[in-house]
């Protein structure tokens, strides 16, 4: 079987200085639609948003930031769940946790849903790292590499964002705290009751950024 090519933290950081404008050009309309009607459908099927790749069809922005929401809601609950582990005697060990999380929502752990746990934890590692909220949209034009990178690279990525793009991410500030607000929209859409589902349609308030 013929072997991914691997990438480098270089080349995260080619496709940051390349794609940050058109990153910024994107948020610039509202994706309050797309993305609760992403969380919807993500009640009814979890897998929705894991898959990007189609036959023949390079993702477009839109497939990778939703990719990016759900690799972060995931981390995210995973980080919950690691928490609760210490006030509980039978919650799963930290090395299952993945998984188990993967079972409660009725989720095979398989490649995929692996890569996605692996990647999600990978951009919750770099914003820590850098310190910066939601710096990691600037990923977004990168994100297909993800799993392609060595865990070596993901502190390198951290480093040379913080040596060579601080400034652009604080300059891009607005597009971080866009999506945390958009990654707020879809967690709380898919965690809002079943009656509930009918009122997020033509109602949704889009993101707005003072």
């Amino acid at each position: 079987m013929p072997r991914h090519k691997s990438y480098t933290a270089e080349d995260i950081i080619s496709d940051v200085r390349k794609g940050l404008p058109t990153t910024s050009r994107f948020l610039d309309r509202d994706r309050s639609m797309l993305v609760v009607q992403v969380a919807q459908e993500a009640k009814q099927n979890p897998r929705v948003g894991l898959g990007f790749r189609k036959k023949g069809r390079h993702p477009t922005l839109e497939d990778l930031f939703i990719r990016l929401l759900v690799y972060r809601y995931w981390n995210l609950r995973q980080e919950q769940l690691n928490k609760e582990c210490f006030v509980s005697s039978t919650a799963p060990s930290s090395h299952g946790l993945a998984g188990y999380l993967s079972r409660c929502y009725g989720l095979d752990h398989n490649h995929e849903t692996a890569s996605a746990f692996r990647c999600g934890r990978r951009l919750r590692e770099i914003e820590r790292g850098v310190g910066l909220e939601g710096c990691t949209i600037v990923l977004l034009s990168s994100l297909t590499k993800f799993q392609q990178l060595s865990d070596n690279e993901i502190p390198r990525i951290t480093n040379m964002l913080l040596a060579s793009c601080l400034p652009d991410l604080i300059e891009n500030g607005q597009i971080m705290q866009k999506l945390l607000q958009y990654q707020k929209l879809y967690s709380t859409t898919i965690s809002a009751s079943t009656s509930d589902k009918t009122k997020l349609g033509k109602d949704v308030t889009p993101v707005q950024i003072q």
